[in-house]
Order: C-alpha cells, then sequence, then structure tokens
C-alpha cells in the first residue's frame, strides 16, 4: 500500500508540472497574441495619423509646428504599442502619400467636403 502512496503523489507531482507548464505555455502565447494584435491597432493608427497628417495639411487646418508635435505624440504611443521608430515613420508615410495622391486626384468639391469634415472633427 505503501508503494501505491508513493506512486499516486508522484503522479500528482507531474500532473501538476504538466498543468503548471500548460497554464505557462498558454500565457506566454496570449501575451504574445496580444503584443502582436496591439503592433497590428499601432500600424493602422499609424498609417491613419499619416492620412490625417496630409488633409490637415491641405485644409489648413493645423500649422505645421502643430502636426509636427501631432506626429511626434503618435510615434510615441506607438512605440509603447510596439512600433520601432522607423516601422512608425514608413506606415505613416505611406498613409501620408496615399493620400496625398487621393487628394490630387479629386475635384474642387471633394476638396471642399473634405476640408469641412476635418472642420467638424476639431470642434
Amino acid at each position: 500500500m505503501h508503494n501505491n502512496s508513493g506512486r499516486n503523489s508522484m503522479l500528482r507531482t507531474n500532473l501538476t508540472k504538466k498543468l503548471f507548464a500548460a497554464v505557462l505555455c498558454s500565457a506566454v502565447f496570449m501575451s504574445i497574441s496580444g503584443m502582436a494584435q496591439e503592433k497590428e491597432n499601432m500600424s493602422k493608427i499609424a498609417e491613419f495619423g499619416g492620412a490625417m497628417h496630409a488633409m490637415a495639411e491641405e485644409c489648413g487646418s493645423y500649422s505645421a509646428d502643430q502636426l509636427k508635435e501631432m506626429k511626434a505624440g503618435q510615434k510615441t504611443a506607438s512605440s509603447a504599442g510596439g512600433l520601432s521608430a522607423e516601422e512608425f515613420d514608413t506606415i505613416f508615410a505611406k498613409g501620408y502619400e496615399e493620400t496625398k495622391a487621393q487628394i490630387a486626384a479629386g475635384d474642387d468639391s471633394q476638396k471642399k467636403t473634405m476640408c469641412e469634415q476635418m472642420k467638424k472633427m476639431q470642434n
């Protein structure tokens, strides 16, 4: 009987170790998954920031200094979310350039509507 007690104790210890390892792996996976999602979100925010920057320039919604300050704040926030400064700059530039091209392709009526919407967002 004493032998079975020792085996049961050993089985419980092994099972506990396996459960602990499984929980630890799950926590690490969830953390990595969460970081990847956060980085993806920061990428979208950086691209949107570039697009808004282009629109604000076109509409004269903010001064050059204000835009520079906003971009720096977005860059800092993106860094906290996992993007490197280089990644931020690349993604921001993509959003900026794509939006500049769309603005250039638009007519005066579309630009006017865009600027009116920008003013509403500011208020």
